[in-house]
């Protein structure tokens, strides 16, 4: 529960933050509490933005501190009314069952991804793959995606080599890649045999078994936790950094509809 973990959920973010702008928020309200709280190390593995059933973002995201319960009730209270672009940031103390709730049943489950958002250059081979975007997490396994005409569609299935590695790479969700923005959510073992699996004699295209030799040793990451879709982004991911970060202007919220807006003819009386 929350008593042995420096946890902390954050709601009412933008659906299109990154995991860069979740990062700068929590640093900056740090800076203003001098020191109270801090994102648990290595940072790179310290914050998860959630996404729905479907794979669209929820506005959510947890952070892991250095700490326990009271460095989470110091961030809670750092970070609520905090502003995130034009949005008013809520957060709370949380506990691990939440977060896994949040990152869903697969996982937990199965040791399964789905990266969406890949730039062309990391899809050439699953080990340039995992030296640009996990370079520290050990993977069994990838297939990387291409589409009809051949050339790479931005996505690969990958499955790592166990469940704290997992964990791991989907604290990479939203990470920005040469520009992108990757999105990395977790799938079941049955999605993965059949975009994985499921491939003509000889692989077909875009398929590629990484080297079960590579890749760092397991648990080279975080591992703090043990086990005991929306439409492309930003018109394909031409994404602008939010600017500041500070109390909520007035001016965003409470609009009043136009007064010029009309009823449809047939609600008139």
């Amino acid at each position: 529960d929350a008593a042995d973990a420096g946890l902390v959920r954050l709601r009412g973010l933008p659906f299109q933050a990154t995991l860069a702008d979740v990062e700068r928020l929590v640093a900056a309200a740090s800076d203003a509490s001098r020191g109270a709280f801090r994102l648990r190390s290595p940072v790179e593995f310290a914050v998860y933005l959630t996404a729905d059933e479907n794979r669209r973002p929820t506005g959510e995201a947890f952070a892991l501190l250095q700490g326990a319960a009271p460095e989470a009730e110091a961030a809670a209270a750092g970070l609520t009314g905090a502003t995130l672009g034009d949005r008013l940031v809520n957060a709370v103390p949380a506990a691990k069952a939440e977060l896994y709730a949040a990152l869903g049943p697969d996982a937990l489950d199965s040791a399964c991804l789905l990266l969406r958002g890949l730039p062309y250059q990391a899809c050439a081979s699953t080990q340039t793959l995992q030296q640009l975007f996990f370079p520290t997490i050990p993977i069994e396994h990838a297939a990387l995606g291409k589409d009809r005409s051949g050339h790479a569609s931005g996505t690969a299935y990958v499955k790592c080599a166990n469940l704290d590695a997992a964990l791991d790479a989907l604290a990479r969700n939203r990470a920005d890649l040469d520009g992108r923005f990757v999105e990395v959510f977790p799938c079941s073992a049955h999605e993965f045999r059949k975009h994985a699996h499921d491939l003509p004699p000889g692989g077909g295209p875009g398929h590629h078994h990484a080297d079960k030799r590579g890749g760092a040793p397991p648990n080279a990451g975080r591992a703090a936790f043990r086990r005991s879709d929306r439409a492309p982004y930003d018109a394909a991911y031409n994404h602008q950094p939010y600017s500041g970060y500070g109390p909520a202007s007035a001016s965003h919220y409470g609009r009043r509809p136009d007064n010029n807006f009309r009823q449809p003819h047939h609600n008139r009386r």
